[in-house]
């Protein structure tokens, strides 16, 4: 009988710290784009602070299609986009985001008047949320 090797503990730190560079390699452009790379919550919440700083008046496309985002990386991510300034594209389908949210994005949509096109295809809504989300989407197109 061999002992197994231990847990490397520092692995999914690396793998964290990795990610999270890649994240902020990503802001150095006015175009983010990070669908279908695994950024889920930990990484949704990190680009709310980026776009909460002085991201928030530079990037104009946020793609975050096929993330692993739920309410808990989605929630915060919302809040951050109410001042995105010169965002005008936010795609976030594909991901897990539910009714949770729908406060958190009502006044997304509310208060970010530059949101030209707003991606949720593909999420967790029920027809009144998905209703109350087009009712609030002002001069954006909203997909869901």
């Amino acid at each position: 009988n061999k002992t197994p090797p231990p847990v490397d503990r520092n692995t999914t730190t690396a793998i964290n710290k990795d990610k999270h560079a890649m994240i902020r390699a990503q802001f150095k452009k006015d175009q983010v784009n990070l669908s279908r790379v695994d950024i889920g919550d930990d990484g949704a919440t990190l680009i709310a602070e980026l776009l909460s700083g002085a991201s928030k008046s530079k990037i104009k496309e946020l793609k975050l299609t096929k993330c692993n985002i739920s309410d808990n990386g989605g929630i915060p991510l919302f809040k951050a986009i109410e001042n995105c300034v010169a965002l005008h594209a936010f795609n976030i389908a594909n991901n897990n985001i539910t009714n949770k949210s729908l406060d958190a994005i009502v006044n997304m949509l509310k208060r970010n008047t530059s949101l030209k096109s707003v991606y949720f295809t593909n999420n967790d809504f029920n027809v009144n949320a998905k209703e109350k989300i087009k009712s609030y989407a002002g001069s954006a197109k909203v997909f869901i």
